[in-house]
């Protein structure tokens, strides 16, 4: 495995939301059409691990609120199997976990 400083971390791009968020798991609405894919995510210690079991992305737009995320995950095994995540910093932790396999 390679030492952090031999390594370039990788960024990911989140802009302001020009119209307001709704929670509604549309990825069609205004807001989301502006906003960029991350790269698919990866263990913290890279390839020291296995690939995630979900081929997971996520886009990020921010207001004078919150910063917002949507998080879309593929089974990497059988593609059927998909969901997608609104997420919010006020839902963090609360409730139900919203997807489930």
């Amino acid at each position: 495995m390679k030492h952090i400083s031999e390594t370039t971390p990788e960024t990911s791009v989140c802009y302001r939301a020009a119209t307001p968020i709704i929670i509604d798991g549309h990825l069609s609405d205004a807001p989301w059409k502006s906003a960029p894919w991350t790269g698919l995510f990866v263990d913290i210690e890279g390839d020291a691990k296995p690939l995630p079991r979900f081929a997971t992305r996520a886009m990020m737009l921010w207001d004078d609120d919150w910063v917002w995320s949507l998080q879309g995950a593929i089974n990497r095994h059988i593609p059927e199997i998909w969901g997608w995540v609104p997420f919010s910093a006020i839902a963090a932790g609360q409730g139900e976990e919203p997807f489930k396999t």
